[in-house]
């Protein structure tokens, strides 16, 4: 697909590209990534990768990666990675990873981490399901299920279900199995 407004965009694939006449130096490929998108210099990869975002400088490569994404400098791989998300610099790998996250500067590692974070800032979460549905900011949660539906700030939940029903609290260190 060729816009034909020589902004250097790469558009390959059904509707890749479509409406996008705002945007510059893009490169989409799959069915309808990048469609009705408004973005410059964004890479999507997959069918409707970045379809409907509206952030520049990002990376969605998956089946629905990025798309409804309003944030730039964001990187989403996987299926429905940083879907509908509206932060800014985050890192979203992993099946859902960072999905309906509007906050920033933050990495969702694995299937869910990191889903319906909310406005959480600068948090690191690793591991299924961890930091799903939690709030708050400067938290790092590694493990399966850490973290999760937690509200509360600067805490480090590390290991097997650890500070799962954990819902608030700040500055908490919870190390090991169900911890």
């Amino acid at each position: 697909n060729d816009d034909f407004s020589n902004n250097r965009d790469t558009f390959i694939g059904t509707e890749s590209g479509e409406a996008n006449t705002n945007g510059q130096e893009n490169t989409y490929l799959g069915y309808r990534s990048g469609e009705n998108s408004n973005t410059s210099y964004s890479t999507a990869l997959g069918i409707e990768a970045g379809q409907n975002a509206a952030g520049n400088y990002t990376v969605f490569l998956g089946r629905l990666a990025g798309q409804n994404n309003t944030g730039s400098l964001n990187i989403a791989i996987g299926n429905r990675a940083g879907e509908d998300a509206g932060g800014t610099q985050n890192t979203a790998i992993g099946y859902l990873a960072g999905e309906n996250n509007v906050g920033a500067y933050s990495i969702n590692i694995g299937s869910y981490a990191g889903r319906n974070q909310g406005a959480g800032n600068y948090n690191i979460i690793q591991g299924y399901q961890a930091g799903e549905n939690s709030r708050g900011s400067g938290n790092v949660f590694e493990g399966y299920r850490s973290g999760r539906a937690n509200n509360g700030n600067y805490n480090s939940f590390n290991g097997y279900l650890s500070g799962e029903d954990f819902v608030s609290g700040t500055g908490n260190v919870f190390t090991g199995y169900l911890a």
